[in-house]
């Protein structure tokens, strides 16, 4: 049986705390934590809106953590795309614009338009990053 290659505990621990303040269920953030497989977390002992998903992975500058959060709440959906360092820092990565509306200009039809085209763009192509990571 071939074993699974796992992140090292303290890279795992920083994880973990980052984590916390990204989703509610960072306390279910497996221990060992596989790399390279897109994990659904979900924390049973909490009721919650949030969707979590990671990916652990290692690059030239170290091991890091992709999340990817779905927040549905009264006030709509909404998402957040991050990677949180081994240090643990974190960065936000490609993310939806246009979540809390888009940009209007009265004055300029034109600029409205343009703004909508091209946040549509941007939006296409945070989804075909999220789906090549396995989020979507």
């Amino acid at each position: 049986m071939k074993r699974a290659v796992t992140v090292p505990p303290a890279a795992r621990a920083a994880f973990a705390v980052a984590l916390k303040g990204e989703s509610p269920h960072a306390a279910a953030l497996p221990d060992p934590l596989p790399m390279g497989r897109v994990l659904r977390i979900v924390d049973k002992a909490i009721d919650s809106e949030h969707e979590l998903k990671v990916l652990a992975d290692k690059n030239e500058q170290g091991y890091f953590l992709d999340y990817y959060c779905v927040i549905d709440d009264r006030d709509g959906r909404t998402f957040s795309h991050g990677r949180i360092h081994e240090n643990g820092t974190t960065q936000q990565l490609e993310n939806y614009e246009g979540q809390w509306g888009r940009p209007f200009f009265p004055d300029d039809p034109a600029k409205t338009k343009a703004e909508g085209a091209r946040i549509d763009a941007h939006n296409t192509r945070v989804a075909e990053v999220l789906r090549a990571k396995g989020f979507k």
